[in-house]
């Protein structure tokens, strides 16, 4: 808690002595973009993505020395293969990585070649979010629990039905009988990253899967914030203004930071946002840069004039606007024209020690 605290003080500009209003939460900062925050990664479930990648590398990396050690020390085995996980009394390494193995789990597709490694029932072979086990119409016996996909095949290369009609449900078995069944010439069976679509694991999914974030759609109003082309600066102000968290008198005295919530500058109780009307003029791919920058612009202005007591005539916030939007627009034209110019090329010259010309001598600082 005290580094989510340190963290959100640096975040909104905290100094020691001086401590800021957090006008947004935490949890919604670390959100991802499209859900209306800033995308910024959370320590405990930064940790846990780390977690999935060692529990990833655990099993798909079996033949390096500290997986074997781990393998050996912690898991559960019977007959050469792998049955369980133990965690308790052990180190908190190996704990953290047995948070972060039922996880990645739901994240694997074992893709079938021989099937001798894939579990039929425990393992997500079918799809990742398909656990067979989880379907059973029976509590299954000892014996078929930890059957391989390979076992539920015959010699004719076909599917053994006659173990499966009275255990899955009809839609299971329309499913399986659709798949090809397990070949020994294929080689071994390999682990898919299901959150991908190349199969790779990428620790950014990975850590998505910690977040709890899989699967969750984009808000509209966040997805044109982001795609507006203004100034960060300003993005920022109008981020906090789709949250409803500008620090007008009403909010103010919401957060008893004042007894008044009367605002002076627009004569009323508060100072109404209207966020459709806002991002309606955001979205318009003309005058939509202008528009964020006056509306920054008149919410500093009336915050100079509410809190310093600094008066402004329309016409001087007139030239103020216009002024950050020409600065703003003369530095993307300067940007565009660095990266439109052809980089010089400079002749390069090598630099090597030459023998004097006979007769000459060379000599040292020593004489």
């Amino acid at each position: 808690m005290r580094l989510i605290a340190g963290l959100g003080g640096l975040f909104w500009g905290s100094q020691e002595g001086k401590r800021k209003v957090h006008q947004v939460s935490w949890d919604k900062i670390c959100s991802p973009k499209h859900q209306g925050g800033l995308g910024l990664r959370t320590a405990r479930s930064l940790n846990l993505a780390f977690m999935i990648k060692l529990a990833w590398k655990i099993l798909n990396n079996k033949d390096e020395l500290w997986v074997k050690v781990l393998q050996g020390k912690y898991f559960h085995q019977r007959e050469g293969r792998i049955l369980g996980m133990k965690s308790s009394n052990h180190s908190s390494l190996w704990r953290g990585i047995c948070k972060g193995f039922p996880m990645m789990q739901q994240a694997t597709v074992w893709s079938i070649r021989d099937g001798r490694t894939t579990e039929f029932w425990n393992h997500p072979w079918i799809d990742h979010e398909t656990i067979l086990g989880e379907h059973c119409l029976r509590e299954l016996t000892e014996e078929e629990r930890y059957m391989t996909v390979s076992e539920m095949a015959n010699d004719r290369g076909e599917w053994d039905w006659s173990r499966l009609h009275d255990v899955l449900p009809n839609e299971f078995i329309c499913c399986i009988a659709g798949m090809e069944t397990p070949a020994q010439d294929l080689g071994e069976d390999t682990t898919i990253w299901g959150l991908e679509s190349d199969g790779r694991f990428i620790f950014k999914s990975a850590y998505l899967l910690a977040a709890n974030e899989i699967g969750k759609e984009a808000l509209p109003d966040w997805k044109e914030l982001w795609r507006w082309k203004g100034p960060s600066r300003v993005k920022h102000f109008l981020w906090l203004v789709l949250y409803n968290r500008l620090l007008t008198n009403h909010e103010r005295a919401k957060r008893n930071m004042t007894a008044d919530s009367f605002c002076k500058a627009c004569e009323g109780e508060d100072l109404r946002i209207f966020k459709q009307w806002m991002m309606d003029n955001l979205k318009k791919e003309e005058g939509g840069i202008e528009f964020g920058i006056a509306c920054w612009m008149i919410w500093k202005q009336r915050n100079e004039e509410v809190m310093e007591g600094k008066k402004y005539s329309e016409a001087a916030l007139i030239c103020r606007i216009c002024s950050w939007v020409n600065v703003y627009q003369q530095a993307n034209k300067n940007d565009a024209k660095c990266l439109l110019q052809p980089q010089t090329q400079h002749n390069s010259t090598a630099i090597a020690w030459k023998p004097p010309r006979e007769g000459w001598l060379i000599r040292d600082h020593l004489g």
